[in-house]
């Protein structure tokens, strides 16, 4: 089975986890130009304006009391002279000292004091600012809330002397609601004040670039929206948005940041389609805004970075590694020069560790994620925290560390329950948790999680290459079960949707590679071969001599091998073995499968000390593996895995007779070590508290416990490329930790030198 674990794709997520981030990057400021003459807004008397700019500075130097002490000053004040301008930007300041004190009662009643202010005064733009703000303070009371928000927008409807203030409070509106965070909540009034801003430009100034930004980011919010709830109406509206946008900048203002985000917006719209010719055209869209943007920014920008971003997301999902590596290589170290704490280089370093985890890089994949999972949960936002989890823990899954995958799968569980809880990331954690329980034997729990996944993700989007994964997913499930008629049925469903979507891909290489394996099951040895054929030849196209094909390669080796063709069968497996040592590192459990199935080959032909020698090696790798992981998995699911890990126990007992005296004794040296190994390690594990009532026995236990842990975890991690005599060393030194910590607490632990 090839592993098929989700990874968070964080420009999907983002929308729901990184409110704020998110917003910053939606309502871009209107353009300065050149527009008629109108009155000045409101301003407060000399007096009273030195005191308010000595209020806001103290809150901009976080100093929220000093800052309300001065506002209230400069109320009293502007009360004695009847400064009504001045009074009512007194109460605007003190509303915010408040609510960053944290006294939102309070702060609503200055807020709505301000508004009466102004409406008495007719000041049109600053209503609508005082209203809206005592909305989101109102948002626990959705009715109050809905009601100041309208009562904003029936005040723009009134007559107004200032009609780009108003335009102006109407995008910043918008921008307060959108950064609040409560994406849900605030979506229908964001959208319809900006579409009210935009309504106002098209009326004041029909050929302006300020009508192409509003109607830019009417699009990012109507994006947005559709990464948050998928309705096929907000992605139709967020290309027409888009699409106007690009008219009117190509038109006024063919060589700037409007026609440029115009483009950007039009690309990401088409991209979402799951359309090939929208995709191609997706493509020309970010080409053309990417050569405009260099033009104007030639040392680089996070607008460039997100532009190449979205060029390298293209082509990875197109299966063009090597050039979505040239665009996320060029990416990343720009937009970490430019803000290594900005959302936009999280960004371009996820979809690089995600491009990483494709082409079979896991230790480069790893260092990233674990990179992203510290900056995240330096950050305070949750959603980061989660999503960071999943990449890492379906990086440490790959590697084959089943239970430190699991503990960062929960963690982000947890989050997603709590912050999004009809969003993707529950899903999504429950389809990896399902692999992770297959790839254990685990059948019954995998199908549990995959069943549950499967339902809410095509409730959720329909035919989709998200679901065309999970119905592939109950497919492997049931064929492993011995369904055949069901995996058929959820496979062929999988290889429609995934043609429909991105024929000449690897995601159809897998489906033809699942069809493979249930042929192989009915015995339809041919149709198999055929099946696995056409399925290396589209993953070479993607990636040769990589990750993604070790298991097409095996699987023809093992058809072969049936089929009595041992030449072809040696051939394909060697190759899967060696990719297999190189992109896994030498102790994964998938490399001990080809390596147990290359013995099997090897002594078909003959070559008995050979196939012995790659038979015991296997078997020393799956047994390690099993004793790492045993004693983190429950008891039921220990001994699950026990019937599937990888062995070349057998093999190599029927080769004993035939080998010499040495090589008998390797093998029944390896059976010795296998019998009861399960058993052992639970044991272990129950005898685990040998110093409970002993402090120094208890804590050279646990530092036993650590060192095994990281011992482990090096060795799924494997070495960097071109970096194993480095890797070799920190391997090296982890082992003798581990054993000096077994000789410390054997000497001190009369149960543990026992065991």
């Amino acid at each position: 089975m090839t592993t098929r674990l989700v990874r968070v794709l964080v420009c999907l997520l983002a929308g729901s986890i990184f409110p704020p981030a998110v917003s910053a990057a939606i309502l871009e400021p209107p353009q300065q130009e050149e527009t008629a003459a109108e009155p000045s807004g409101p301003k407060a008397s000399p007096a009273v304006e030195k005191m308010l700019a000595e209020a806001s500075r103290l809150a901009d130097a976080k100093q929220p009391l000093d800052s309300l002490k001065a506002a209230d000053q400069a109320l009293e004040a502007a009360r004695q002279t009847n400064d009504t301008a001045g009074e009512a930007l007194a109460l605007q300041v003190r509303a915010k000292s408040l609510q960053n004190l944290k006294r939102p009662d309070e702060a609503l009643a200055a807020w709505q004091e301000a508004q009466q202010l102004w409406a008495r005064a007719g000041d049109t733009p600053e209503q609508i600012t005082a209203l809206v703000q005592a909305g989101l303070l109102s948002v626990d009371k959705k009715g109050e809330a809905e009601r100041l928000f309208s009562q904003g927008l029936a005040v723009a409807q009134e007559e107004t002397q200032r009609p780009s203030a108003l335009a102006q409070a109407l995008h910043d509106s918008a921008g307060a609601m959108v950064g609040q965070g409560n994406w849900n909540s605030q979506w229908d009034p964001a959208s319809d004040y900006l579409r009210a801003e935009v309504a106002m430009r098209e009326k004041q100034t029909p050929q302006s670039i300020k009508l192409a930004a509003a109607l830019n980011n009417l699009s990012r919010l109507a994006h947005r929206h559709w990464l948050k709830e998928f309705a096929t109406q907000d992605l139709v509206l967020a290309h027409d948005y888009a699409a106007r946008a690009v008219e009117v900048s190509q038109r006024l203002a063919p060589d700037s940041d409007p026609l440029v985000a115009s483009l950007r917006n039009l690309g990401e719209a088409e991209q979402m389609n799951n359309d090939p010719k929208q995709a191609e055209s997706a493509r020309q869209h970010f080409l053309t805004a990417l050569q405009i943007q260099k033009r104007l920014t030639p040392g680089g920008s996070d607008m460039e970075a997100d532009l190449l971003t979205n060029l390298g997301i293209m082509e990875m999902n197109s299966s063009n590694f090597t050039l979505a590596h040239q665009y996320l290589d060029e990416a990343v170290p720009m937009a970490e020069k430019l803000d290594p704490t900005s959302f936009q280089f999280s960004r371009s370093l996820s979809w690089l560790e995600i491009l990483e985890w494709a082409e079979g890089d896991l230790p480069a994949a790893r260092a990233h994620c674990e990179r992203l999972l510290r900056m995240a949960e330096k950050s305070g936002l949750p959603g980061a925290t989660a999503n960071a989890s999943i990449n890492l823990g379906t990086v440490v899954a790959a590697q084959g560390d089943f239970s430190l995958a699991r503990a960062y799968f929960e963690k982000a569980l947890v989050i997603f329950q709590k912050i999004a809880p009809d969003g993707l990331g529950v899903p999504y954690v429950f389809t990896n948790l399902a692999n992770t329980f297959y790839e254990q034997g685990d059948f019954p729990s995998a199908l549990e999680y995959r069943q549950r996944s499967a339902t809410l993700i095509e409730n959720k989007l329909g035919v989709s290459l998200d679901t065309a994964r999970e119905l592939s997913g109950l497919g492997e499930i049931f064929l492993a079960q011995g369904k055949l008629s069901l995996a058929s049925d959820y496979y062929q469903r999988a290889l429609q949707m995934r043609e429909k979507a991105t024929p000449e891909s690897l995601f159809v290489s897998n489906s033809l590679a699942d069809l493979a394996r249930l042929e192989r099951a009915r015995k339809n040895i041919n149709l198999a071969m055929e099946y696995d054929l056409r399925a290396l030849n589209l993953g070479q196209k993607s990636c040769p001599n990589s990750w993604c094909v070790a298991g097409v390669l095996n699987d023809l080796g093992e058809l072969a091998y049936e089929q009595g063709d041992l030449t072809s069968s040696e051939i394909y497996l060697r190759q899967a073995v060696d990719v297999r040592e190189k992109s896994l590192g030498p102790a994964h459990p998938d490399l001990a499968r080809s390596l147990n199935d290359l013995a099997l080959t090897e002594a078909s032909l003959g070559k008995t000390p050979q196939a012995l020698e790659i038979a015991l090696r296997a078997e020393r790798i799956g047994a390690d593996h099993l004793r790492v992981s045993a004693r983190t998995l429950s008891e039921r699911q220990a001994l699950a895995y026990e019937t599937v890990r990888a062995s070349g126990l057998d093999l190599a007992l029927a080769l004993a007779e035939q080998n010499s005296p040495s090589g008998r004794s390797e093998v029944f040296d390896a059976v010795i070590r296998s019998r009861a190994l399960v058993f052992d390690e639970l044991a272990a594990r129950h005898r685990s508290a040998y110093g409970s009532g002993n402090p120094e026995v208890k804590l050279l236990a646990d530092q036993l416990s650590s060192a095994r842990t990281q011992l482990a975890t090096l060795v799924f991690r494997g070495a960097e490329p071109g970096k194993a005599d480095a890797y070799r060393k920190v391997l090296d030194a982890a082992r003798d930790r581990k054993e000096k910590a077994e000789r410390m607490l054997a000497e001190k632990s009369i149960a543990f030198r026992q065991d």
